[in-house]
């Protein structure tokens, strides 16, 4: 264990080494995908429900695989859609009682979506370390038919061509912007879209 360590010169501490850091969050990665790949249902409250915690998985790994800045939020959202659609009566499930006695019924919470972030995808929170490719592959058939759509509509709506301004370069933030997403433990790329934008 001596090698694996190494003294920081300005504190005097002794500090994990970095590429003891990475093997050992390698090593967590892995184990988790083998616990994912070796258990035939989900644990916990989807343990009963498979094909929706599979949905869940995808849909959030899609996402995380287009560059997506992925936090607690988004993954609690996505969660909660998920099993909206495919398996409303677990909101109805009764998971104890608060302090008062009353029941209390399953809700998704940020502590849960971390906990599903780390155990079924082996997700850890991560600072970004570059800029995911913007442009799919298609990007000329969908700028032709953003034109079409925009043309379609001025037609429509009867707005001069005149009021159509900026219409490409419309910086609009849906959600504050983070330097931290969920991504795989270990992984020496986290990209993201975004991260270059300083506005």
């Amino acid at each position: 264990m001596k090698g694996w360590y190494a003294k920081d010169q300005g504190t005097g501490h002794w500090l994990l080494k970095d590429d003891m850091r990475e093997k050992i969050g390698l090593m967590a990665s892995k184990k988790a995908a083998k616990v994912r790949r070796n258990t035939e249902k989900p644990r916990g409250i989807l343990k009963d429900h498979p094909e929706t915690d599979s949905q869940i998985v995808d849909c959030l790994k899609g996402m995380r695989l287009a560059g997506q800045q992925i936090d607690s939020s988004i993954i609690r959202t996505t969660i909660q859609g998920v099993i909206a659609v495919g398996a409303p009566e677990l909101f109805d499930r009764v998971v104890g009682k608060d302090k008062d006695g009353q029941l209390v019924k399953f809700s998704i919470s940020k502590t849960f979506a971390k906990v599903f972030a780390q155990r079924h995808l082996g997700w850890t929170w991560r600072l970004m370390t570059g800029v995911a490719r913007k442009l799919p592959e298609d990007w000329v058939v969908q700028g032709e038919e953003m034109a079409f759509r925009v043309a379609a509509l001025c037609s429509m709506h009867l707005v001069p061509d005149y009021l159509v301004v900026n219409s490409d370069q419309t910086g609009v933030h849906l959600k504050p912007f983070s330097e931290r997403t969920y991504e795989v433990k270990g992984a020496k790329q986290v990209l993201s879209l975004g991260k270059e934008d300083k506005r």
